[in-house]
């Protein structure tokens, strides 16, 4: 499932980006403001340079998000952290999902939740939407709205990681991954940071540190790293961590595992 090649080289396109590391938020335990249609949204790191932001929905029952089909010229990926978000009723998206975006993919035909839940959305640059009113009808689900947007062989794609093998790390002996998209410790060949999409991951996988590990926080040279713990248990620099516990490029030490740790992690060249 890689489509990577080994470790960031001086030849792989270094568009500027600002400061973005965050420290530490726990979903369970931060206070919410609300959006301008009474949701909870919460920024959860952002580059002020760039404009690139990962932030977090939280949906209540029967949400209805007034928004017609639109577009982003940039990389957008998102992870159903919990219960339910759909933006068409073709594929709606429970517990664990997975959806990639490259430049250019029109979506969103009754947008919303039916059971609510928390939903995270990354952009890799500035959130610049556009609308697209010349859809098709009866609406199929989301595409692309031009390969001018998106010279790349990459497509829209919907997965989740319930679905898919634990799979041995090469880099982290240790430990297990579920590939999302790409691999760890390589850069995308047909993804991945451009000078449209200056924070797009290279690859997103979740990672699975057994319980009785302990040592250094794994780690893949070269690369930054997102996380969002999904379930588990672990003390990391004396610190709990646990499902709902968020940090880009924390810069985690020592690590001891109490219950198996599970992470969303996206994983970005670091220049």
């Amino acid at each position: 499932m890689s489509d990577g090649t080994p470790a960031p080289s001086a030849s792989h396109p270094r568009p500027l980006r600002g400061e973005r590391r965050t420290g530490k938020i726990d979903l369970s335990s931060i206070d919410w403001p609300r959006n301008e249609f009474n949701v909870g949204m919460l920024s959860l790191s952002a580059d002020p340079v760039t404009g690139a932001e990962t932030f977090a929905l939280n949906c209540p029952d029967n949400f209805v998000y007034p928004e017609d089909a639109h577009f982003y010229d940039c990389e957008e990926e998102l992870y159903q952290f919990s219960g339910e978000f759909h933006h068409d009723e073709i594929d709606p998206y429970y517990k664990d999902t997975y959806v990639y975006r490259p430049i250019g993919t029109v979506y969103g035909h009754g947008e919303g939740s039916h059971d609510g839940g928390i939903i995270i959305a990354s952009l890799a640059r500035e959130r610049r939407r556009f609308h697209f009113q010349e859809h098709p009808e009866p609406w199929t689900g989301h595409y692309l709205v031009d390969q001018l947007w998106n010279p790349r062989p990459v497509s829209p794609a919907i997965v989740n990681a319930q679905d898919l093998p634990w799979v041995n790390d090469e880099v982290n002996a240790s430990c297990q991954v579920k590939l999302l998209r790409g691999a760890p410790g390589k850069l995308s060949q047909f993804s991945g940071v451009s000078d449209h999409s200056p924070w797009a991951a290279e690859s997103a996988f979740i990672l699975r540190v057994p319980a009785g590990y302990s040592g250094s926080f794994p780690s893949w040279p070269g690369f930054v790293l997102e996380l969002l713990v999904i379930a588990g248990q672990a003390t990391i620099d004396g610190d709990s961590w646990h499902r709902g516990c968020y940090g880009f490029d924390p810069q985690l030490g020592e690590c001891t595992v109490q219950e198996p740790l599970e992470i969303y992690v996206r994983a970005f060249a670091d220049y």
